[in-house]
């Protein structure tokens, strides 16, 4: 053993003292490690905390705290002292937690200790290394950061193969950049100064083309932060490979703004004192000449402010005007005498004051509007009209004798000379007297109309000259065409038929929705003289009655079939009416409504009717529908439920089926909040059967129309007093159950504890027997007792060997199986065995969690027996019957046939004689089997059987 003058100091904590000697006994001996020691986690977190601990070594299951929560609570300190968990508890979760709250390193006790303590000891050098570098660079790069902060000094490096840019933090806070921005030489040239851009990539790009070791420039640069022009000074140094070519630069940058700034200020100073006595003299006769422009500018202004306080003063229409913050600038004298408002009491006034006297509340009026941006406007005001930036309204306002007069408002904005908006003018006219004019000369226009039409009448009837016929005929020309434009704009068809001497009826006009009902033009139509042509054959009978037999002044409305142009049928309504026009014989005038669509939907509800009258009757479930909390209708199947007829039922209140009136009402109440809340109401409820017995119903209820519950309530009812009783029963068991799990459960946990301390406490002690072993094993020469201490060491191991298996079986079954891709245990379970030719793809299989130690005891048991193994294979194949076989084999010596079922019986085997039992035993958990079926000598082959259903292969 060799002395080291400075070893790295670490701490150890055990709750077994003995465990702790032989530890510090074991580092202590490599060399290089001093050992501190301490059996309590509360006193090591304080010394840990002292920060004179280069790493700490710690037990996972401890009294006090166990090891994750001492890790939790140094972390929390802000200590980031290495950190190594050195447990006998091999529980993946415990080294997933451990390693997520901070663990350096998480080592497992129990195999050998000499083998054991070396990787712990080199698991310290590596961590106490590691610190110690990142301290010195972390000293070494504060320092150079003080440095170039001071100076104002910052770095980089670029590599000209990849582009990249490298900032020390000072060159960051020259330029205003994020540190989290990538840097590229576009980047950077786009912070220069748009004017220094060409000069930096100049002398950038020619000191490479010309051979040049570098560069010097100064230039200016915009901080992207805040936009702030700074001054810098950039040199440069380029490094060359073999062949001439620049492969890296590197450079620095000074911040000379605070220099630069002091130099151009002394000359800007003297040019501006240079320039400022010949500014006097110019300004000073400037300002002469401007205020005397400036004083008679101010008397034009007050002038033309008077001329216009007196125009809208003397205008004759009421009118005021306001600011744009809405104040009364201006009130004549039309407007104090029409709502008797002083000007004095209304100039300077806002928030709407001047709406009160209008319309006896202040708010927005006409003149508010054409101020807004939006151009939004709304009141009590008809006939709103808006004239590009002018807005017109009128309104009526009451009179003190009771009646209304009609005003009309105009409402304007107003702007000065440069085009700015500086206000808004409004003028109130009353129109009533216009008003009433406008109704008497529409009266006297009305009555002059009417003597004008009586003396037309006349003198239409004293016409007989061809003129006043030829007149008539024009007249009689536009009518109809008029009435034709109408009946073409209809979705229906108009006729007219003449009745001939033959006493046929022929059809002489036609119009409307022709083409789109009968798919015929209506000159066709007409071609046809009499429409019956296209009438359906078994409804000419009906045309025949309802239109031959018409006589003037009969009309009829029927409906009949028609055969369209394309062969469909057709549904009409037809009217018609019976007139005698005198010289113009015998006519009748009808129409033709298409109501197809609404016979088929007549159709398709009387089918619907039919079926849910069907549906009703023959339903398992009961039905039954109330109107004012009475029975209307009842299907068999409620009748059955409650024991009475149909005909008992129709007719009688609801509460016949209720035990007593108190439980009817409790029921009412709760089914109309339902109603309210959710539209409809599903309720258990109690109902009393004609013989008397009692019996569960579950109410499911709707009602007709959710605004008006007394138009009527459906509901449907199930007989569930089976099911209440199965689910009293159930429910009973399920308690009684969750007792007698809860009882198991406590059981189980306090055996899994026990095991877990007893496994932990036994495999502390046998890491002590073995290294204690080991030290006799050194200080003893003698063979005969030298041969006594292997077989004791090797029969320690077995006993270790046996416990880890304890932990594993423990853990089996103890978590719901799910669902794990082959692959992905494979890789998790064999990282450091024989190379794996996995073909499993994306096969997915339904076992227990511990599938991964399935194939790492796979592995394990290849690499122990295999011998001369040198691959292995995964692949599956699926069976005819639906199942699938996963495959395991390798190239070894294989497994004799004598034993190839024997090797899954506990205790079988070279080793523990567990590996391939627990295999076994994981995999049939979700009923997957295993057996082995290779042929010795070739190598061994596992193939496990996965049930259909218990496997899938991912798209």
């Amino acid at each position: 053993m060799h002395t080291v003058t400075n070893p790295d100091h670490i701490l150890y904590v055990d709750d077994e003292e003995a465990l702790l000697d032989i530890g510090r006994a074991f580092l202590e001996r490599t060399g290089g490690i001093a050992v501190d020691v301490t059996t309590s986690p509360i006193e090591a977190l304080r010394m840990i905390l002292s920060g004179r601990y280069a790493a700490v070594v710690s037990d996972y299951q401890m009294p006090e705290m166990d090891g994750i929560a001492l890790l939790k609570r140094v972390r929390e300190a802000g200590s980031r002292v290495p950190f190594i968990i050195f447990t006998g508890r091999g529980r993946e979760e415990v080294a997933i937690e451990a390693l997520n709250n901070g663990a350096d390193f998480y080592i497992q006790k129990g195999g050998n200790p000499t083998a054991q303590f070396a990787e712990l000891a080199n698991a310290v050098r590596q961590l106490s290394g590691r610190r110690k570098a990142e301290i010195a660079l972390h000293r070494s790069e504060e320092m150079l950061y003080r440095a170039q902060s001071l100076a104002h000094l910052g770095s980089w490096e670029f590599y000209h193969r990849t582009g990249d840019l490298i900032w020390s933090d000072e060159s960051y806070r020259i330029f205003g950049l994020d540190r989290e921005e990538p840097l590229t030489y576009d980047g950077f040239l786009a912070a220069v100064h748009p004017d220094d851009r060409a000069l930096v990539d100049t002398a950038y790009r020619s000191s490479i083309a010309d051979g040049k070791d570098g560069y010097e420039v100064e230039h200016r640069l915009l901080r992207s932060d805040s936009g702030e022009v700074r001054y810098v000074l950039e040199r440069c140094e380029h490094y060359r490979n073999g062949a001439g070519e620049v492969v890296r630069s590197v450079g620095m940058v000074h911040d000379i703004t605070g220099r630069k700034l002091a130099e151009l200020e002394r000359v800007e100073r003297h040019a501006e004192l240079q320039a400022a006595y010949e500014q006097l003299a110019a300004v000073e006769e400037e300002l002469r000449s401007s205020f005397d422009d400036l004083a008679k500018n101010q008397q034009r202004l007050l002038e033309s402010e008077r001329k216009l306080a007196d125009i809208i003063d003397f205008l004759p229409d009421a009118t005021f005007v306001i600011d744009t913050s809405g104040r009364v600038i201006a009130w004549n004298r039309a407007i104090e005498e029409m709502l008797g408002v002083p000007k004095a009491g209304m100039l300077g006034k806002g928030d709407y004051a001047y709406a009160v006297p209008l319309y006896g509340e202040a708010r927005p009026v006409l003149i508010d509007y054409v101020l807004r941006s939006d151009g939004a406007s709304s009141g009590p005001y008809q006939a709103m009209v808006r004239k590009g930036e002018i807005l017109e309204g009128e309104t009526y306002l009451p009179r003190p004798d009771g009646s209304q007069s009609v005003i009309m408002i105009r409402a304007s904005p107003l702007y000065d000379r440069e085009g700015r908006r500086v206000g808004a003018i409004e003028t109130i006219r009353d129109i009533s007297r216009q008003k009433q004019v406008d109704a008497e000369l529409l009266r006297r226009h009305e009555e002059l109309q009417g003597t004008y039409e009586q003396l037309a009448a006349a003198e239409e009837e004293l016409r007989s000259s061809f003129d006043d016929l030829a007149e008539s005929q024009h007249r009689l020309q536009a009518s109809e065409e008029r009435y034709r434009r109408i009946s073409e704009s209809i979705s229906d068809v108009v006729y007219s038929c003449v009745l001939e001497s033959s006493g046929d009826y022929t059809i002489d006009w036609i119009a409307g929705a022709v083409r789109e009902i009968t798919g015929y033009t209506g000159e066709e139509i007409l071609s046809m003289r009499c429409w019956k042509e296209i009438v359906y054959p078994d409804d000419l009978a009906v045309f025949e009655r309802e239109i031959s037999r018409l006589s003037p002044g009969m009309s009829s409305l029927f409906e009949l079939r028609i055969v369209s142009r394309d062969g469909s049928i057709r549904w009409l309504r037809i009217s018609a009416d019976c007139s005698d026009s005198g010289s113009r014989g015998v006519r009748l005038y009808g129409g033709w409504q298409d109501v197809t669509d609404q016979k088929g939907a007549e159709e398709a509800l009387r089918e619907t009717a039919a079926k849910m009258e069907s549906i009703f009757r023959a339903a398992p479930t009961g039905i039954g529908m109330v109107v004012n909390r009475v029975f209307t209708e009842v299907n068999g199947r409620l009748c059955d439920i409650v024991g009475y007829t149909r005909e008992e039922l129709i007719g009688q209140p609801v509460r016949l089926l209720y035990q007593d009136d108190a439980e009817y009402e409790s029921f009412l109440q709760e089914m109309h909040a339902q109603i309210r809340e959710v539209g409809t109401c599903t309720r258990e409820i109690r109902s009393r059967r004609k013989d008397g017995a009692i019996i569960g119903i579950l109410l499911s209820i709707t009602p007709l129309d959710p605004a008006s519950l007394s138009r009527g309530l459906t509901f449907t009812a199930q007989d569930i007093t089976e099911r209440k009783a199965l689910e009293q029963e159930i429910e009973y068991h399920a308690v009684e159950l969750a007792r007698q799990t809860n009882s198991l459960a406590v059981v189980n946990r306090k055996l899994n504890l026990m095991s877990s301390i007893t496994r932990h406490d036994i495999l502390n002690q046998l890491t002590i027997l073995l290294g204690n072993l080991s030290f006799a094993e050194e200080a003893v020469q003698e063979p005969e007792v030298s041969k006594y201490l292997t077989r004791v060491q090797g029969a320690a191991d077995r006993i270790r060997r046996q416990i880890e298996f304890t932990r594993d079986y423990t853990d089996l079954g103890i978590k719901s199986p799910e669902w794990q891709r082959v692959t992905d245990a494979i890789q998790s379970a064999s990282p450091q065995g024989l190379p794996v030719e996995n073909e499993a793809g994306d096969l997915v299989i339904y076992a227990d969690p511990m599938l991964s130690t399935v194939f790492a005891n796979l592995m394990d048991n290849t690499l122990r027996h295999g011998e001369s193994t040198t691959r292995t294979r995964v692949w599956y194949r699926p069976e005819e019957n639906g199942d699938l076989t996963l495959v395991w084999e390798d190239n070894g010596v294989g497994v004799p046939a004598g034993e190839k079922e024997r090797i899954f019986h506990r205790g079988v085997g070279k080793n523990t004689g567990l590996g391939l039992f627990l295999i076994r035993e994981i995999l049939g958990i979700t009923g997957i089997s295993i057996a082995e079926t290779g042929e010795f000598g070739t190598g061994a082959r596992f193939e496990m059987l996965v049930p259909s259903g218990a496997y899938r292969v991912l798209e």
